[in-house]
This record gives C-alpha cells, structure tokens and sequence, in this order.
C-alpha cells in the first residue's frame, strides 16, 4: 500500500546503512536495541546519524452510495503519519556544529537504543481485496543527514513489529445487566439478570478466557432455549477523503450452552488462537474484541429488544517476549562487502547545546524532504491527469512522508553492500 517515487533524481552517495537487530518484534516500553553498520565508499557532506521510528496507518476501502435507483461504489483512502520520532545517535564533526563537515569513505558499527512508547497502536494487516485493506506499519530509518542540497541521505530501513500493552487495570472482572426482551413487538416478558466473571479483562494469544456465568431466568415467562457466546474481532476503518467509516468483522468464535432450567451457574472456556490479530487503537484504525452473551427465547414469534450482554476485552501481546505472530517482518538479510573491517564506535553523549542544534538540522532536513516530496507528488499527478489515470496517491494527514515505502527497504539496504 505503501507509494514510492521512482523519479527522485537527486544524487545517492555509494553506499548505506545496515540496521542489525536481535529481534523485530517489540511490546510497550521495551528497549529496541541494535547495531547500525554503516559502509561508505565515497566522501558525504554531513556529520548527524540518527535513528527514527516511524509510524504510518493506512486504508483502503470501499463503500455504496445509492441515487435514486442506482447503487454506485466509492473508494475512501486514508494515510496518516502519525509517527516520526528521530533521536541523534553519532557526530561525525565531534561537536564542531560545521554544516560543510565531509565525512569520508568508512566502514563502521555503532550500537544504538530507542525505547518503544507505551501508546504507540499495534502492528496490524488487514487484506480482502486490493480496494479493501489496512494496515498499521512501523520502520526503523537509520539516516545520515546530508549538508549538501539535491543530494540523498545515506540511510537504511528495517521493519518491525509493535505490540501494545493496553492497560485493562479500570476494568471490573464483574458485569452485570438486565435485559428485558419483548416478544412480538409488543408483549413484555420480564426480565433476564447477567452476572458475569471473567478471570481477567486482558488476554493474549493462546490464553484461555474463563467465564463464570450466573444468569437468573425466574423473572421471564417465557422458555429460553440456549445461551450464546460469542468472541468477536471488530476493525473500524476510518478515510482521509470521507466521513464514512468501515466496520467488518475480523473475528468470531461462537459455542452455545443449553439452558434447562430457571438459572445458569455455570463455567464456561474459550481458547485465543495463537494468530490473532492485536487489540490496536489507532487513530484511523481501531481493533476492538469482545465477548457477546445472547439467551436464545424458544418461540416462532419475533424478539425485539434482545440486546445481549456486552464484554469489552483486550487481546494483547505477551510481555517482554518474542510473541508467535504471523505478521512479524523478517530480519533483513545482507550480505557484508568482502572487504568488510568495520571500526566499532560508541553512540555520541550530546550536551544541550549539541542537542538543540542538531534539532535546527533534523527540522531543516525534514522541511527539505517534505517540500521535495511534495514537488514529486505534484510531477506524477500532472502526469497522470494529462494520461487521464485516476491518481492513487493521497498525502499523509498528519505530517509529511519523509521516507520512502517499504518497497525500497531491500534496495536501500542493498547499498550497504
């Protein structure tokens, strides 16, 4: 899903960097560590290495507008950058703030640490057809920022997985309700009383959801032939390029319980599968589970009003564990130059003057990229409209696409080499 641009036509430095982890998935306030191998084979104007995380939310979606007596099909498309944090890592100047510093051809390893958020949504990937995705992705972008104008950033990207810890602390293990169905859209029946506990409002892939049922039945007439329970996965999508929302079901496990006599008191398990997708709170993607109990009323007459009891539940990751998803990307793999003897150096300790003005640099490259970026997007929608092409491309709502698509990450990493 993600969009390139294959006419950047500024110059790239023979080549890059290689973003060397233990691991590629990450859970809430966990330290991301790594080892940036950085392989230059010609002199680059710069001095600042930095590392950055970032975050895109992107969908696709369609939706039926009907006129009169034709249905028609929309296309809503949503893309939000709603992530892009850089930390500095190294000075090649050594503190000599020189905008025109060369730095010259090298080979060298440096470690580096970034701490994950404890807000940031979960990775997800949702496919059903090419006008019916989404996804939450995020990179790691080693950069060296260049000095130099129309010329490329020595870089390198490796995606990884986050899994957010959501807390449930708030969330009584106890609910309770009272339902009151009405049997042929006008007769009341009484009332039917839930009380429900569940042995945690928080579980993770492979866990068991044990549910202690209590529901009374003394105070509706009529006979009730069997409970259901249903898990259920709900994605809501939101666009960028319409109010409309997607809701579809991602998920659903249901059993029945057959009710014999007035009350249930009973226990009741369910098993998470070990590839579910994680509870995840984006801003345009939201992925929410919960547990649905029914009381199916034996009779041929319609049920109005039959609202079933409601339990919001969190699926989250493992703790401080390499979790078992099927959606965890791959370490990039890339070959070393045959000539590889790097040097090992030590991240840079930057003062707060350092601090501030490598602040001043990364805002005036991010201001560089966005404008160039934006110049590209304009090139291909001039081209596409004078072809009569439907333009696929919307900008980002929440700051500028800074880097390039995951489609590159192999090519990028190739420089390395």
């Amino acid at each position: 899903m993600g969009q390139s641009h294959p006419n950047d036509n500024r110059r790239q430095v023979r080549g890059g960097i290689y973003i060397q982890l233990q691991q590629t998935a990450f859970v809430s306030n966990q330290v991301i560590q790594g080892l940036l191998n950085i392989n230059l084979e010609e002199p680059f104007q710069g001095h600042i290495l930095q590392i950055t995380l970032n975050g895109v939310e992107e969908t696709r979606f369609t939706y039926a507008v009907r006129s009169g007596k034709h249905t028609s099909t929309r296309h809503a498309i949503g893309q939000n950058n709603f992530l892009n944090f850089s930390i500095p890592i190294y000075d090649f100047s050594q503190g000599s703030n020189d905008p025109a510093f060369i730095i010259q051809p090298c080979q060298l390893v440096i470690p580096f640490q970034l701490v994950v958020a404890d807000k940031l949504p979960s990775s997800m990937r949702y496919f059903y057809t090419e006008a019916n995705q989404c996804s939450i992705k995020y990179n790691l972008i080693a950069s060296i920022i260049p000095t130099e104008a129309n010329v490329k950033p020595v870089q390198g990207i490796q995606e990884i997985f986050i899994g957010q810890q959501i807390p449930t602390i708030d969330l009584p293990n106890t609910t309770t309700s009272t339902q009151s169905p009405e049997v042929c859209c006008c007769c009341k029946s009484g009332q039917i009383k839930y009380n429900i506990t569940t042995n945690s409002r928080s579980y993770s892939p492979n866990e068991i959801i044990s549910m202690k049922i209590d529901i009374d039945f003394n105070q509706f007439n009529k006979n009730i032939k069997c409970l259901n329970i249903k898990l259920i996965g709900l994605l809501s999508m939101k666009a960028s390029n319409t109010q409309r929302e997607k809701h579809v079901v991602i998920y659903e496990q249901p059993m029945s319980v057959k009710v014999e006599k007035s009350q249930i008191k009973q226990e009741v398990q369910i098993q998470i599968p070990g590839d579910v997708t994680l509870s995840s709170q984006g801003q345009m993607i939201q992925v929410q589970y919960g547990l649905q109990l029914t009381s199916v009323i034996d009779t041929c007459c319609c049920v109005s009003d039959s609202q079933p009891h409601e339990i919001k539940l969190y699926i989250n990751p493992q703790s401080n564990q390499i979790f078992g998803y099927n959606g965890i990307p791959q370490q990039l793999q890339v070959q070393a130059p045959q000539s590889w003897n790097p040097i090992q150096l030590q991240p840079t300790q930057f003062n707060q003057q350092q601090s501030a003005y490598i602040q001043q640099q990364q805002n005036q490259f991010f201001a560089r990229e966005q404008q160039y970026q934006i110049q590209l997007n304009n090139q291909q929608n001039n081209l596409q409209i004078q072809s009569q092409q439907p333009i696929n491309y919307v900008p980002e709502q929440m700051g500028p696409q800074v880097y390039p698509s995951n489609m590159q990450m192999a090519t990028l990493n190739q420089n390395f080499l």
